[in-house]
């Protein structure tokens, strides 16, 4: 239970949504908001910097584009550490 009396995912689950609805409110799925976007954002509603998920933070900030080049060095990362034979 957090502060604001509900289970923390429920209180995740709609700091997602608000910012989902934002994104498409101000056409920003793309490109996102902007660095530190989040921040403002969540402050003034929740008293939070962060959505509590890396990959809304991600995408809230510079939309799908960041996004995608986010979990493509992920993947490109995970790549490599399963190629590595020296355990």
């Amino acid at each position: 239970m957090t502060s604001f009396g509900v289970d923390s995912f429920t209180l995740r689950f709609q700091m997602w949504i608000q910012g989902f609805e934002q994104l498409t409110q101000y056409k920003s799925w793309l490109i996102g908001l902007g660095e530190g976007a989040n921040n403002a954002f969540l402050l003034d509603i929740y008293d939070y910097g962060s959505f509590h998920n890396t990959y809304v933070d991600i995408l809230f900030q510079g939309g799908l584009l960041r996004l995608g080049v986010y979990l493509y060095v992920v993947i490109l990362c995970g790549n490599k550490i399963g190629k590595v034979k020296n355990e």
